[in-house]
């Protein structure tokens, strides 16, 4: 055989094989060869081709012809792309999953294709929570159910609150999957979960509330805006939206949530709207609770505000400067504190001098004061 012999015939389906009680026959890119005892079994490629290959024993011929031993990513990922459903079913969720993960941390491809982003070989979960109690307590339980999606219809979760307010299908909890789904089109939960707030009742401005919820955003300014405290990126007028907050106290603020053709109301105790003259005001209730207040912040302040950036805000806002410093933030040189009185020591000695005129006046060759007991000490030695 020549070599353009072995390149056409590697195109044809002459290779017999076994399949539910039938011969059929197959080119050689469908079929590998099996992996021989002594090159072991724990690779990682060698269990899904089992399952979803046909395996033949070595032959130097079909070598020749074009078989190989194991499939390679590539071809792995192109199967995916075209027969998800059987894929999944073959190696099962565990190994389905271990192979997104593969195909993450090593792309098959140079770009992403609509093709790509159409396929729905992605793995979604639907979580069911449900409320079990017993005699004791009441808990919360998760059940997951799996399915295949392509990247529009499966979310990230940065917001476990909103996740729980309505079902979705979900990307798995690992951050290069996260990244991966990110990159094909898969979008954030609180990207799709519109949110909207409802005033209720009266507004008042200039409380004892508003104004010492307005010192305390002053106050701890410089450590929201700080690159040095979070590596999250800033909107760009994040400094200004600061400088320009109007705080008003309101009676009560409801939460108006949405997600595709689905609602949900609920209360909570501090929003953030744009006012008519295109500002932005904070209202927030008298009981007002501290988490709310650094969602609130977050979301204006960062591109992209996560469960852990509003925990994070809200402990820079909640605990005092002492517990910051304890804590390793640089307040006392971020937060600038207020200089110490200057003590005016000539005025001092003046109004001490017109008290007591008989008591001795001690000063350097600069003028101030100097210390009478190290003055004394001197005359001593000179005297010894």
């Amino acid at each position: 055989f020549q070599k353009r012999h072995l390149s056409e015939l590697g195109k044809k389906p002459f290779i017999p094989c076994k399949c539910r009680g039938s011969i059929q026959w197959y080119t050689a890119d469908q079929v590998f060869f099996q992996k021989r005892e002594s090159e072991g079994n724990d690779d990682r490629n060698s269990s899904i081709a089992e399952l979803l290959f046909q395996q033949i024993e070595y032959n130097n011929f079909l070598s020749f012809a074009g078989v190989k031993t194991e499939p390679s990513l590539e071809e792995l990922f192109a199967l995916m792309l075209q027969k998800p459903d059987e894929v999944l079913d073959s190696i099962g969720e565990p190994k389905y999953k271990a192979l997104l993960r593969r195909i993450a941390s090593n792309p098959p491809f140079k770009r992403i294709t609509a093709e790509i982003r159409a396929a729905p070989f992605l793995l979604g979960y639907l979580i069911v929570d449900e409320d079990v109690s017993d005699e004791d307590n009441e808990k919360t339980t998760s059940k997951a159910q799996y399915l295949l999606a392509k990247a529009e219809d499966v979310y990230i979760v940065d917001n476990a609150f909103l996740r729980r307010q309505f079902p979705m299908l979900i990307c798995p909890q690992d951050q290069s999957l996260e990244e991966f789904y990110r990159q094909i089109g898969s979008k954030y939960v609180s990207e799709v979960v519109a949110k909207d707030f409802e005033v209720m009742g009266n507004t008042f401005r200039d409380t004892p509330l508003t104004n010492s919820f307005a010192e305390r955003i002053k106050e701890r300014r410089p450590l929201l805006l700080s690159p040095s405290i979070t590596s999250r990126p800033l909107v760009k007028n994040a400094s200004a939206i600061l400088d320009n907050l109007e705080i008003f106290q309101a009676d009560s603020i409801k939460a108006i949530y949405s997600f595709e053709r689905s609602s949900k109301m609920i209360n909570v105790t501090c929003c953030s709207k744009v006012t008519k003259k295109k500002s932005i005001a904070i209202f927030i209730t008298n009981d007002f609770e501290m988490f709310d207040v650094g969602s609130c912040i977050g979301e204006l302040i960062l591109q992209h505000c996560e469960l852990k950036d509003s925990f994070f805000i809200t402990s820079l806002l909640e605990a005092s400067v002492a517990t910051l410093r304890n804590r390793g933030f640089p307040v006392d040189r971020i937060i600038k504190p207020n200089p110490p009185p200057v003590v005016q020591v000539e005025e001092e000695l003046r109004a001490d001098n017109r008290k007591d005129p008989k008591k001795p006046h001690y000063s350097d060759t600069n003028g101030a004061a100097a210390n009478p007991t190290q003055a004394s000490g001197n005359d001593n030695q000179n005297d010894a």
